[in-house]
């Protein structure tokens, strides 16, 4: 079974990750030294901009087209190694397509939404250290935690509730009645790791008929 992060709010750390066998190229020293005392992470919600969070204020669940349901996840970010280019830049292929192309030394990180022990939705976690990611102006916005499958509206879509095992329905109906935990944890190619906690609600769809957020 998957354990739950140690419930800390804002924390920095100095990891060696190279000499831990990370994947992060090293910056030099003083770029690191010049972001030392501006670590700080801030974890919120929002698709298309930063929304903080209070203690309790719901995460809501929202519908993927592509299947499957996601909460949304957004970061307010401090002191955090960028990684080489500095910003995103361009990879052009062609005059038709550009994709963003983030460096190998951006930051990296992971989000999970926690009931007790019990994970609810991921993003990242499917990579060891996390998945690169972009910040801009000191935020990261628009991060979608994919939920697991049991409190999925995709899953049950059309599904009759009483076919569904009363353990499953007991579980979705704990994540509605528990404070839940929304956890961030962000690593530089500086060695720093940084951690955020807010405790959150989130109504599991498909228990009341409905499939889209």
């Amino acid at each position: 079974m998957l354990s739950r992060p140690a419930p800390l709010i804002i924390l920095a750390v100095a990891l060696n990750l190279v000499a831990c066998g990370g994947s992060f190229a090293p910056p030099s020293g003083e770029a690191c030294a010049e972001l030392a005392d501006q670590h700080y992470l801030e974890i919120g919600t929002g698709a298309n901009e930063f929304v903080p969070l209070a203690p309790g204020d719901e995460v809501r669940q929202s519908w993927s087209d592509e299947g499957g349901d996601h909460v949304w996840a957004s970061l307010r970010v401090g002191g955090i190694y960028s990684g080489g280019l500095g910003s995103v830049g361009k990879d052009c292929q062609g005059e038709q397509e550009c994709v963003e192309a983030i460096p190998e030394d951006a930051p990296r990180l992971t989000v999970a939404l926690w009931r007790d022990d019990v994970l609810v939705a991921s993003y990242g976690m499917e990579s060891e250290g996390g998945v690169p990611f972009h910040i801009e102006d000191g935020e990261a916005v628009g991060i979608t935690a994919v939920l697991e499958q049991d409190y999925s509206s995709y899953t049950y879509l059309g599904v009759d509730h009483a076919s569904i095992d009363q353990d499953i329905i007991d579980a979705a109906r704990a994540v509605e009645e528990s404070r839940l935990r929304f956890v961030a944890v962000v690593e530089d190619a500086c060695g720093v790791s940084l951690i955020a906690e807010e405790e959150v609600s989130m109504t599991v769809l498909w228990l009341h008929g409905t499939g889209r957020g």
